[in-house]
């Protein structure tokens, strides 16, 4: 079968659809880069200060740099959390939406679908993008970054499981949207169904290895996505 009959049959099967954010909804720092917040959030270790190890100073991925500062323990990890908050709903006010993901959120409406949003991003940039692009009405929970508890971030089942819980579904009823290796790591040990987004050259292997049922590829990888409901009505 191609891939757009694979989602198709997953799609069709599951009852929810959770979706990663910065990815399949979003570029979270497209605007404001991620090396930027990196920065912001090594600033405010010093600022309380720790000293900023040789591994961490060059680390652009600001998650990774909040893993560090939760070694540091609290209040350290709180104060770095909460600016990397407002530093996300800044780069949310100017992040670039992904090529068809609106249409996708909206045709698996019109499918009778559920949708939430789990997330490494904090809960109030996710709220401040769907408002600002006037699709939240059209998603239910958001399961966002557990507050200065990093620990918890995928591939960690917390928001996964969160998220079926309040939407009153099964594993087995719902599929993963995602575009990195931890996204199909989770639905691989939470149970659901795990569908790539690989947005990037490389990406489809690596996602196919972490266990992806299915692949969307490509910038246009969320067409497929669209494509694949609209089979299903």
């Amino acid at each position: 079968m191609s891939e757009v009959q694979v989602a198709a049959e997953i799609l069709g099967r599951s009852r929810a659809i959770l979706l990663d954010f910065d990815g399949p909804v979003c570029g979270v720092f497209s605007g404001i880069t991620d090396m930027t917040v990196s920065d912001v959030l090594r600033e405010e270790i010093r600022r309380l200060g720790f000293e900023v190890p040789a591994a961490v100073e060059p680390q652009n991925d600001p998650l990774e740099v909040l893993r560090f500062a939760a070694t540091l323990g609290d209040p350290t990890v709180t104060a770095v959390d909460d600016r990397f908050r407002l530093a996300e709903i800044e780069a949310v006010a100017l992040a670039a939406p992904t090529p068809y993901a609106i249409e996708f959120v909206r045709a698996a409406v019109a499918a009778s679908k559920k949708i939430a949003i789990v997330s490494n991003n904090s809960a109030e940039a996710v709220e401040a993008y769907l408002e600002r692009h006037q699709i939240r009405s059209a998603i239910g929970p958001i399961v966002g970054r557990a507050h200065a508890r990093p620990d918890l971030m995928k591939p960690h089942p917390w928001s996964v499981l969160s998220a079926l819980d309040r939407l009153g579904e099964p594993a087995e009823a719902a599929v993963l949207v995602g575009d990195s290796r931890t996204d199909m790591e989770v639905s691989v040990a939470t149970g659901v169904w795990g569908i790539g987004f690989a947005n990037k050259e490389g990406k489809s292997e690596v996602l196919r290895r972490a266990g992806a049922a299915a692949i969307a590829s490509g910038p246009r990888g969320m067409a497929l996505l669209v494509e694949a409901v609209s089979w299903i009505h």
